[in-house]
């Protein structure tokens, strides 16, 4: 289990642009499983969200 934070980080003002979304999304494999305390602490954008889920294997 990894624990990733972007502590005092927008994802309004930087999008998938976050050190520890990055940290989380380069090392996705399966069967791995993200949790979000809330969907919009995800991503701020359909758009971006749709990316980052594409990533996933």
């Amino acid at each position: 289990m990894a624990v990733a934070e972007d502590a005092d980080v927008s994802g309004c003002s930087r999008g998938l642009d976050r050190p520890g979304l990055q940290r989380i999304l380069d090392r996705l494999a399966e069967p791995d499983v993200v949790v979000f305390f809330k969907i919009d602490h995800a991503a701020r954008s359909t758009g971006d969200f749709a990316y980052a889920t594409s990533r996933a294997p």
